[in-house]
């Protein structure tokens, strides 16, 4: 999005019960072995996260660097640019979707706030309109 505390403002004046975001900043950098379309390469986004009727929803505004998330907002505004699924380990699914034609678009590592480490993988058909993958494992 091009700015998340413009999109919660939407999605609340819909009346849409979400409750409350989380919104915080993360720096995804190549010492943590993110690469965006396999080069080392470093960014900054702010994100929201909110849950309505168990599913998630996130919302990214990249404040600085490369990521596919602007690549999207670029060519074709705000909208679904990925779906993302939990897993124990993104490395299967990873070779699954390349054996299928897919590209990885970015991968790497963070922290998260109690010490344990994740990794994501976001994937994507070549030249395809449909959404990237993104798969987590924390």
């Amino acid at each position: 999005v091009r700015d998340i505390d413009e999109q919660i403002c939407r999605i609340y004046k819909l009346g849409v019960d979400i409750g409350k975001f989380n919104i915080f900043e993360v720096c995804l950098n190549y010492e943590d072995g993110y690469r965006y379309r396999g080069i080392n390469s470093d960014c900054r986004l702010k994100i929201a996260l909110g849950n309505f009727d168990g599913m998630d929803h996130e919302y990214i505004e990249v404040l600085d660097g490369d990521h596919p998330a602007r690549d999207f907002l670029e060519s074709h505004g705000e909208g679904i640019n990925h779906l993302g699924f939990y897993v124990d380990d993104i490395a299967p699914w990873v070779r699954r979707m390349t054996d299928a034609g897919c590209d990885t678009v970015i991968d790497g590592g963070f922290h998260l706030p109690d010490g344990r480490r994740g990794s994501f993988a976001y994937l994507a058909y070549p030249l395809s309109p449909s959404p990237m993958f993104e798969f987590i494992a924390m």
